[in-house]
Order: C-alpha cells, then sequence, then structure tokens
C-alpha cells in the first residue's frame, strides 16, 4: 500500500510542477536501448526444484534487453519501454533449466540535476513482466529409436515449462553523459529496483493451476548501460 501511496503522490507532485511553469517548455523526444543484467532469485521455486536431482535450479542472474520513447518536458522526464530477459543455467545440451521474460513498463522522472551535458533523474513507475521457467533432464543416455517407438518414452524426454506473471512497481535513478560532437546522442548508466504487490503462484500448460504450487514474489535488482539518441522534428 505504502508504494502505491508513494506512485500517487509522486505523479501528483510532477503534474503539479509541470502546470504551474508560465511558459511553456519545448517537447523532447529520444529513443533508446539498454543492455545490462538482472538479479532474482524465485525461492520458493528453486526449493521444490532442489527436492528433484534430475532437475537443474534457475540461476539468479539474467542478461537483460530494453528499447523504448523517453518524452522530455522541461524537468519531467516520461519512459515507455518494453523489457526482455533470459538466463541459462546448467548444460544446454544435457541437464539445464533457463528463465525467460519479456514485458512492458512507464516511468515518470524528476531531473534534478542538469547541465549541458549531464541529466540524473530519479524515477518511479508501474509495469508487467511474465516470466517462464524451462527444466531440461538430461536425457543423452535415452536411445533415439527408442523415442520414435514410444510415447510414453517421448513424453518423458519433454521439457517442462512453468510460467508466472507480475503486475510491478519500479523506482531507481538513470543519469546521461552526451557526446561532444553529437549532442543530441547520449549514454548512460539505470540502476533500479522492480517488486510485486503480492505472490503469484506457478502455473503450467500456460494457464492452468496446479494443487500446492509454489508462490514467489517479484523482488529485482537491475543495473543497465542506457543509449539514448535524439528524435529531431522535420522542419
Amino acid at each position: 500500500m505504502r508504494y502505491k501511496m508513494l506512485l500517487v503522490a509522486f505523479v501528483f507532485f510532477t503534474i503539479k510542477a509541470n502546470a504551474q511553469t508560465k511558459i511553456k517548455p519545448p517537447v523532447k523526444r529520444y529513443l533508446f536501448h539498454s543492455h545490462g543484467v538482472s538479479f532474482q532469485k524465485f525461492n520458493n521455486l528453486n526449493n521444490r526444484i532442489k527436492a528433484y536431482p534430475q532437475y537443474e535450479q534457475l540461476k539468479n542472474t539474467t542478461g537483460t534487453l530494453q528499447f523504448g520513447i523517453f518524452t522530455e518536458y522541461d524537468k519531467i522526464t516520461v519512459g515507455y519501454s518494453g523489457n526482455f530477459g533470459s538466463s541459462l543455467s546448467g548444460d544446454k545440451n544435457k541437464k539445464s533449466s533457463a528463465t525467460k521474460f519479456l514485458g512492458g513498463s512507464i516511468d515518470v522522472g524528476y531531473n534534478i540535476a542538469r547541465t549541458n551535458r549531464f541529466t540524473l533523474f530519479p524515477y518511479i513507475g508501474l509495469g508487467y513482466e511474465q516470466f517462464k521457467a524451462s527444466f531440461n533432464k538430461d536425457i543423452s543416455t535415452v536411445a533415439f529409436d527408442s523415442v520414435l517407438a514410444s510415447n510414453n518414452i517421448r513424453q518423458s524426454t519433454e521439457q517442462l515449462i512453468f510460467k508466472n506473471a507480475f503486475v510491478m512497481y519500479r523506482f531507481g535513478f538513470a543519469a546521461f553523459v552526451s557526446s561532444k560532437k553529437h549532442a543530441q546522442n547520449c549514454i548512460g548508466l539505470q540502476i533500479g529496483y522492480s517488486g510485486s504487490f503480492g505472490e503469484k503462484d506457478w502455473k503450467i500448460n500456460n494457464t492452468q493451476t496446479l494443487f500446492n504450487s509454489p508462490k514467489d514474489k517479484l523482488s529485482k535488482v537491475s543495473a543497465s548501460i542506457l543509449i539514448r539518441y535524439e528524435l529531431k522534428k522535420r522542419k
């Protein structure tokens, strides 16, 4: 609840500050993409998997890719982004596990420090992410012909997949430094935290619920390098 109140207060403050500006500032828009890493532990799912040695536990680190648009109104920055990530644990040709996610987010930031070449702003926002956790057993000793001949053996070699989805709050900060030769282009650093509003149970077959399925919360710390390009209006 306190995160919801904080989000509402921040959005109200930024809207009010923008409305009080007498001279309408020019609106600037930027394309951006980022490459980084996030740290997320799904402890309850991993604890269940740990009891079955034929499966590899999930990795805690995930490589991430993000792209989207920043719209800047004087000191206020609004960001719209798509987010992707994946990780692999174990041997992909034998026993392994993998995590993949995709989602989107809307963030509102306020520039607290800005010069000709440097910008720093904290941000807060909302997002949605879908996760897929897949597990592969070591089937290197299973004969090729037996998979063709037996439905039971073929089913025993299939990948095990669980899915989950979270509505989340986000906060953090981003900093950019522009190029001397190309002032419209910037490189920066973003560090943030994402958390879900509650626990969600893991499902199988995309949407089906299992009895006594483990539940996890989203609690993710991320860091990434951002590259930003200003979109110039046609004259």
